[in-house]
This record gives C-alpha cells, sequence and structure tokens, in this order.
C-alpha cells in the first residue's frame, strides 16, 4: 500500500480525535464548573445520549454499506460526518443562558447531533480499513497510523493545550477556545484523508454496485462470533479508557497539584502511546493478534491499579512510571482491536456471502458507544456520589477517591474484563488468510456455493 495512502488514514482518525477527544476531555468539567450542573445530572446527561448515539452508529452503518459513488462507499461521510461534527463541537460549548431545564435540553439537543454526525465519520474510518485492504499486515499498518494519530492528538492536548488553561479568569471562554481551534484543525485533516485514501480492497465485482439489504446486513454480524466477542472486550475497555479520560483533568487538579501536572504527567503518557503505538505490529507479528491483545491489557490495569495505590504526593515518579505503563498498554489493545476488527469483515462475507463493511464496522462502533455511555455515566455518578463540590479549590476526601476510582479502579477492571474475553475469539491470523482464498477463490468462480462455516466457531 502507498504510503500516503496511511497518512491520509491517519489523518482521517486525527481529525476524528481533534474534536472526539477535546470534547470528551473538557465537557463534563464545562457542565460542572462552568455551567454550574449537578454532576449527577450531567452523567446522566452524557450516558443517555451515548445510548442513543449507538443506535446512529448502525444507521450509519445501514446507510454507508448502501452508497455507492465514485468515491467509494465510506470516502463520502469523512465530509458529510467530520465537517457537521466539527461544528457541532462549537456548539457544546456555547451554551446560553436557558435556565437549569433549558440548559439540560440544549446539553442533550447538542451533544445528540454532536454524535449524529460523529456516527457517520466514525464509522466511515472504520468502514475504510476494510475496503483499503485485506491483507493483515497492511491492515495492521493502517491500524498503527490510526493509533498514532490519536496519540499526537491527545499529546497536544495533554501537553500544550491543558496547561495552558492553569489560572484562566473565564473558564467556560477558555473552553470555547480549545474546541474551536481543535474544530478548525479538524476541519483541515478530514479533508486530507478524503484527498489521500482510496478504496481499493480487493474485492468481488459483482457486490460492487449491489446494495446490501438490510437482512444480509443483519446476518453478517448475526453468525460473525469473533466480532460480537470484539465488541464485548470493546464495551469492557472503553468503560476503562473512558473513565481515565473523564477524570484525568479532575486528578491533574485536585491530586497532583494543578493543570501543569498535565505537562509532566503528558511525558510518560506520551512515551507508552507513541512508542508502543508504533511497535504493536512487531509484537503482533511474534505473539498474534490474540495474545499480545490479552497481555496488553493485563499490563494495561496493571498500570491503572497502581494509579489508585499510590498518591502522587507519596510518589510522584512511581505515578508517572505506571501511567507509562498504562497507557502503553492501552495503546497496544487499541491497536491490535482496530486490526481484528478489519479482519472480522471477511469472517462474515464467507459465512453469509455478502460483504457488509460498514455494518461490521457500525456493530463494532455501537459497543464503543456503550462503552463510552457507560463510563460517562460512572464518571458523573463517581463525582456526585463521593461528595464533589463543583468550581472549589480544593475537593473533601471522599471526592479524591471518587477521582482516583475514575483513574484506577474502574480502567483497571474494564481492560482485565476486555482480556477474558479473548478466551473466545477463535479467528487466528492463520484461520483469516484460509478464509480469504476461499473468498476469493469463490469469485475467480472455482467455488458456485457460499464458503461453508469455520467449524471452530
Amino acid at each position: 500500500m502507498k504510503r500516503r495512502r496511511i497518512i491520509g488514514y491517519g489523518l482521517g482518525e486525527a481529525a476524528n480525535e481533534a474534536s472526539y477527544a477535546s470534547v470528551s476531555l473538557l465537557l463534563l468539567s464545562y457542565y460542572t464548573d462552568v455551567v454550574a450542573m449537578n454532576a449527577a445530572i450531567a452523567g446522566i446527561v452524557l450516558m443517555v445520549v451515548r445510548v442513543i448515539d449507538a443506535g446512529f452508529d448502525l444507521f450509519a452503518g445501514r446507510v454507508i454499506d448502501r452508497t455507492f459513488t465514485r468515491w467509494g462507499k465510506a470516502r463520502p461521510f469523512l465530509l458529510a460526518g467530520g465537517l457537521p461534527m466539527a461544528l457541532m463541537g462549537v456548539g457544546l460549548f456555547a451554551m446560553p443562558e436557558l435556565g437549569r431545564t433549558g440548559q439540560i435540553i440544549y446539553a442533550g439537543l447538542t451533544f445528540t447531533l454532536f454524535g449524529l454526525a460523529y456516527a457517520f465519520s466514525q464509522v466511515s474510518l472504520g468502514t475504510l480499513a476494510a475496503a483499503m485492504t485485506r491483507e493483515p499486515r497492511e491492515r495492521d499498518r493502517l491500524a498503527m497510523a490510526r493509533s498514532t494519530a490519536s496519540f499526537f492528538v491527545y499529546l497536544l492536548l495533554y501537553a500544550v493545550i491543558v496547561p495552558s488553561l492553569e489560572g484562566v479568569p473565564d473558564l467556560g471562554t477558555a473552553y470555547l477556545f480549545v474546541v474551536g481551534g481543535a474544530s478548525v484543525i479538524s476541519v483541515v485533516f478530514f479533508v486530507c484523508a478524503f484527498a489521500l485514501t482510496r478504496e481499493e480492497g480487493n474485492r468481488d465485482a459483482k457486490h460492487e454496485s449491489v446494495p446490501v439489504t438490510l437482512r444480509q446486513s443483519i446476518a453478517a454480524v448475526r453468525v460473525n462470533r469473533p466480532l460480537i466477542v470484539l465488541c464485548a472486550g470493546m464495551v469492557f475497555m472503553l468503560i476503562g479508557f473512558e473513565a481515565f479520560n473523564f477524570g484525568a483533568l479532575f486528578y491533574a487538579r485536585f491530586l497532583a497539584g494543578g493543570f501543569d501536572a498535565f505537562i509532566v504527567m503528558a511525558i510518560p503518557i506520551s512515551i507508552g502511546q507513541g512508542l508502543f503505538g508504533w511497535l504493536t505490529p512487531r509484537i503482533t507479528a511474534r505473539l498474534g493478534k490474540r495474545r499480545t491483545y490479552v497481555v496488553a491489557g493485563v499490563v494495561a490495569a496493571a498500570g491503572h491499579l497502581t494509579l489508585l495505590l499510590v498518591r502522587p504526593d507519596d510518589s510522584w515518579w512511581f505515578v508517572l512510571v505506571m501511567l507509562g505503563v498504562a497507557s502503553a498498554g492501552s495503546a497496544v489493545v487499541q491497536t491490535v482491536l482496530f486490526s481484528m476488527q478489519a479482519d472480522t469483515v471477511e469472517y462474515g462475507q464467507w459465512r453469509t456471502g455478502h460483504r457488509a463493511e460498514g455494518a461490521t464496522y457500525a456493530f463494532f462502533s455501537f459497543a464503543r458507544r456503550c462503552g463510552n455511555a457507560v463510563a460517562s455515566g460512572l464518571a458523573g455518578f463517581a463525582l456526585a456520589g463521593s461528595g464533589y463540590v463543583a468550581d472549589a479549590a480544593t475537593q473533601p476526601s471522599g471526592a479524591l477517591w471518587g477521582i482516583l476510582a475514575l483513574v484506577g479502579l474502574v480502567p483497571a477492571v474494564g481492560y482485565l474484563l476486555a482480556a477474558v474475553c479473548m478466551g473466545w475469539y477463535r479467528l487466528t491470523e492463520a484461520e483469516h488468510r484460509r478464509i480469504v482464498a476461499e473468498i476469493e477463490a469463490s469469485a475467480d468462480g472455482h467455488k458456485e456455493d457460499a464458503c461453508s462455516p469455520l467449524k471452530a466457531s
């Protein structure tokens, strides 16, 4: 695969994360500390809307599978979803004075529209990985590009943007400025991703112009056990990952010394995410994707659990090391996960005779939204239940334990359960190669009937 294709795909992820990560990092704090919304209510709003958003992913996958343009099925939605998402991201942080009830309605409405746009941009990007190539190693490279792009976005947020918020007189305006800048960057990157990528996977020509029916889409997911296992792991992993993202800002402010602590925290996080996201294809080449996923999940869980047990004022350097360990494990898990998901597209096609890239990734993204929704609710309840005081310089001890649960306990449990799910995953690299060979042989006319189900299923 040409290098510019891989770079373009990475820019698509950077565009998504520029909008989504800045919103995820700042939105709960905006609701609680700027709008003065009750933390539990804010958590419920985020959780309910994200559950609704999960349905948008399925809708987006269905639309993509029935779309045929000169640019392909998925590429047009990088623009059709990405540009509105960037606009709605700004709207989230421009809440007018509407009273308590009006603010809740505004928050729910704008976050829902943001989620709808994100569904199309995210599902199109995930669908694109399977449409660009069928080669597992090339998919590893695409997953690596995706992980690396995400790393640079988070590095910019953690090391540059968030520390600059320390001591600002108007936090609401500062948040709006940050998200607005991220949205501009997002638009530029979406345009570049659209221009550089191509849907050039080696597919059966007869599937290029024949829309996949709803029944075929459902069948491609229903019989796809590897996909279902991955989705279960995704839910648990995302609960842990997003809980940490929600809690990280509060952790820096109230346990690690303030916004400036993000600069120091960003160093091990950056090393862990950047280095091990880049090394993941080499690790999977030695261990295999499934084993790499399990080992990385256990490593991430151990790193996060340490954050619960060791405070920054007790051993700051050890906390930083464990942040790096947790970040490394998380980067590997997510990189492998995206590569494994692309492989399940051929499994679904092999079982049903129909290629439903959009539906397959949409179901995968649906699981992501479910994990995000649960994490959103947990974050709000953890803060409210532990006694968090909005817009206070210091927090009571109970609130500090709630913050520690978000960055330590919840992520550790999430990553461990994600690793356990891999006990039911049976689609090895060798089996995937055999499936692709049978599909291609059938497409060339060597076989008249659809292939028989994988025995291990």
